[in-house]
């Protein structure tokens, strides 16, 4: 059975948005009952509340996830892998809020949900616009697969990326 891992990072951390978004995709996947063995993977440690309230195990990073985040996406170190965490080798890892952790998967996805960060560079804190301005086209170049989740989104990721829509 193949094996794929979801970053259910943004569902733990974030009670609405991209959470919420992230939640409700998996509640809808596994009503589908998927012929693959699913791992949530979670940048950061991870209380037994929320162990408990997911629903499956969660595989969490003993670093918390802005020290994860250092290593991986401003170090852009390639270690640790997400395998680490989740268990061994993976079919498919899916990057659920505009990056991809590292990740020796078969097949890498990332979702892209927009990219205000580019088009209100105001909007955010010059520290995080300048993190994703880095690593979301990083994680773009690098996806096998790129979800955008509106049309708008897709033909923002073409007209800046030449991302096919």
């Amino acid at each position: 059975m193949p094996t794929i891992a979801i970053d259910y990072t943004p569902a733990i951390r974030q009670s609405a948005g991209i959470g919420r978004i992230i939640r409700h995709q998996l509640q809808a996947l596994l009503a589908l009952k998927p012929p693959y063995d699913i791992r949530l993977f979670v940048a950061g440690p991870v209380s037994a509340i929320q162990q408990q309230q997911a629903p499956l195990p969660l595989h969490a990073t003993p670093l918390s996830e802005r020290n994860m985040v250092r290593l991986w996406h401003r170090l852009n170190s390639p270690l640790p892998p997400v395998e680490w965490f989740t268990g061994g080798p993976l079919a498919l890892f899916h990057g659920t809020d505009f990056v991809l952790a590292p990740s020796r998967a078969r097949t890498q996805m990332v979702t892209v949900h927009d990219l205000a960060f580019l088009f209100y560079p105001n909007a955010a804190m010059p520290s995080l616009h300048r993190y994703l301005n880095i690593v979301v086209p990083r994680s773009v170049r690098s996806a096998d697969h790129i979800v955008a989740d509106s049309h708008h989104t897709a033909r923002d990721l073409h007209e800046q990326w030449q991302i096919p829509p």
